[in-house]
């Protein structure tokens, strides 16, 4: 057997006894893995993460804010498209309704409610 060969060996063999074990890799052998992997995340996932509704979030698909590519009926959203999504919005605008201190709609801030 070649070098490359016992070493291809040996790395299944880990790798085997570490998934019976459920530890596959550590943080630091998955960040060496993953680090030429692109990653897609559903529209909940960007939602979550983001904070906007997945409502909101689908206008922004529409609108082409939000870069997508779908996988069957669903949306996927890539890594570097959430980053220029996250950039993009950094500078927006928060609407009046939404900022801090705001008062809820239909009140009139005499504590009643129209």
């Amino acid at each position: 057997m070649t070098a490359t060969g016992s070493a291809l060996l040996q790395r299944a063999t880990e790798t085997d006894a570490l998934m019976r074990t459920g530890t596959l890799f550590s943080d630091e052998e998955w960040q060496k893995v993953s680090d030429g992997i692109e990653r897609y995340y559903t529209l909940e996932a960007v939602a979550e993460l983001t904070g906007y509704s997945i409502r909101r979030l689908r206008d922004f698909v529409k609108s082409g804010e939000l870069e997508t590519e779908r996988w069957g009926r669903e949306y996927r959203v890539s890594t570097p498209a959430l980053r220029a999504f996250i950039e993009s919005r950094r500078g927006a605008e928060i609407p009046e309704h939404q900022r801090p201190g705001a008062r809820p709609v239909g009140s009139s801030g005499d504590g009643e409610q129209s």
